[in-house]
Order: C-alpha cells, then structure tokens, then sequence
C-alpha cells in the first residue's frame, strides 16, 4: 500500500502540532518558573534588607543617669535597676565588687555607638565609686 504525499503532508502537520503543544507547555512551565525564582529573589532581598538594618548588643542605658549615683546611698540593686543586668561582675579578694555594664548600637555597614559603665560596690553592696563612665 503506497502512501500518498499528502498523508505524508498530514502526518508530518500532526506531528508538528502535537509538538508544537508538548512545547507551549514547556514555555507556561517556564514562565512559571521564572515567576517563582523573580518573587523568591524579591523575598530575599526584602529580608536581608530588614534583618540587616540595624543591631543592638547590651541594655540601653543613659551615661548621665549613671553619673547621678550616688557613692555609700546607692545600693548594687539600685544600679541593676536602673541599667539592667551586668555585662560582667568582678568579685575581688576584699569583698568589693566590680559591675560593668556596655551596650553597642549601630548598622550592619557602620558602628554607630556604645556606652560602657564601671561601678566598684563594697562588702555591704553600696557604692563606693564610679570607675568609668562613656557614651560615644
């Protein structure tokens, strides 16, 4: 049985659309695709943008309110109170006590600031002296 030039013709014209369906598929598929990667990449940048904006470390406090303690009234309490948890406690071989306080503020591309206070208590936990007080 010989095949005719235009079964050929029909054959082929068959094939081709049903290709020519296979791939419009593939192209929605792609274009999907790419929607998803564009909204991911944009999810990504919107959430390194925010979690990189700004960092704190440490409990903010104001360095002109330290400077208003007062040496043997002001108790370690009051000073926790007022600045929060220390950064760092020193226990020394006389019974005083050094509490040191720091918080750092700043961007993910600059520091901005810190501030640092340094206050020695005696054996009865009260105030002796203010070591070191700074806010930059």
């Amino acid at each position: 049985m010989a095949v005719s030039y235009d079964q050929k013709a029909d054959a082929a014209l068959a094939n081709t659309r049903q290709r020519g369906r296979h791939n419009e598929g593939n192209c929605a598929g792609a274009t999907s695709n790419r929607f998803i990667m564009k909204q991911s990449m944009i999810f990504l940048g919107l959430l390194l943008l925010i979690a990189g904006c700004s960092f704190e470390q440490g409990h903010r406090f104001d360095a002109n309110s330290v400077r208003r303690l007062q040496p043997g009234v002001t108790t370690e309490q009051d000073a926790i109170a007022l600045l929060g948890p220390p950064a760092a406690t020193n226990n020394n071989g006389d019974g005083t006590q050094l509490l040191q306080w720091q918080y750092v503020y700043g961007t993910t591309t600059s520091w901005v600031g810190s501030a640092h206070a340094a206050i020695l208590f005696g054996p009865d936990r009260k105030m002796v002296r203010l070591v070191e007080v700074f806010q930059q």
